[in-house]
């Protein structure tokens, strides 16, 4: 996987293009704010007919599309037109696999906040969050309803490729409870449900974000297969399922908290049934990964209780 190339670039304009590679995140958040792609969905149209539609100012609508589409996030044509293109496609609303929840998570300015409080967390370990707002990440969500669900949708938007791959990937024929721990809201368990109608499934999370996932499947059409219970998982699980899941939940733990976590699931689960992980696997030595960007994420983010001595994403070697 390259992330990012500079074949054929002096090496002192490679880190200029570096330096502001931010200008895109913030790009991809407008165009979300502003719902551009929706309003692309039937078809091209002019800067000047999305400016009036989303209430931007047409001249500096244009300047940003015509960087996103240089990077092939949209395309124009030559009477000025602008059109989705795959990956405009992607921050859709109602896309399949929509992003546009994750940008807007991701460029959400008290998000934004902790590239500025990275030097610390270098320094010193310690979390972005607890450095700015002396609240760890889920403490910091779980206070405040909004930045909550801001938080839950641009996770789950972030995990759809993820959920989709373990819903293809394990043969769950046989299987009667699947025990989703950690899992958020419920998007993995919707997914998977829908995808195995003779399943029953319990999600299994803190207080605050079961909350929230009772309402999400409620919503659903699996709701009369699943059950929410809300706890700790370094302290107990709910019995008796056939197979438990942790999907992107071990990359916040150190080793001993993972270690702590996963006693508890064999104190727990029956001996016939399966745990199955999904997580950050990092690459070698020099070998680009957008795995290692994640794990920086997970660097500035993670709470302060998580040491950071060692990587938080377990390498294949």
């Amino acid at each position: 996987m390259v992330i990012f190339s500079f074949e054929g670039i002096q090496p002192n304009v490679a880190i200029m293009q570096l330096t502001v590679s931010h200008l895109v995140m913030q790009s991809l958040y407008v165009v979300a704010k502003l719902n551009i792609a929706d309003l692309l969905v039937e078809g091209p149209k002019s800067c000047e007919q999305l400016a009036d539609e989303s209430g931007a100012h047409a001249p500096s609508l244009y300047r940003m599309l015509s960087v996103l589409a240089s990077m092939h996030i949209f395309t124009e044509d030559e009477q000025g037109q602008f059109s989705l293109t795959p990956l405009a496609s992607t921050l859709c609303t109602d896309a399949p696999e929509s992003m546009r929840d994750w940008v807007l998570y991701s460029g959400a300015s008290w998000r934004l906040n902790l590239l500025n409080a990275m030097v610390h967390t270098i320094r010193t370990g310690e979390n972005g969050y607890h450095h700015l707002y002396q609240q760890d990440l889920y403490d910091y969500f779980g206070s405040d309803p909004e930045r909550n669900q801001i938080f839950n949708d641009g996770v789950r938007s972030q995990l759809i490729s993820t959920h989709n791959s373990i819903v293809n990937a394990y043969d769950f024929s046989g299987v009667n409870l699947v025990v989703d721990l950690g899992g958020g809201i419920g998007s993995l368990m919707v997914k998977l449900l829908q995808a195995n109608p003779n399943i029953r499934g319990t999600l299994y999370d803190y207080p605050h974000v079961a909350e929230e996932a009772k309402q999400f499947i409620a919503s659903s059409d699996v709701a009369d297969r699943c059950e929410v219970v809300s706890g700790d998982v370094f302290q107990s699980i709910p019995p008796g399922g056939d197979v438990y899941i942790f999907s992107w939940v071990f990359a916040g733990y150190n080793d001993e908290q993972a270690a702590q976590a996963l006693r508890v699931c064999r104190e727990t689960m029956p001996a016939q049934s399966r745990l199955l992980i999904a997580d950050l696997v990092m690459t070698s030595r020099n070998q680009p990964a957008l795995s290692k960007l994640l794990d920086l994420m997970m660097l500035t983010e993670t709470p302060r209780w998580c040491p950071f001595r060692n990587s938080i994403s377990r390498c294949t070697e």
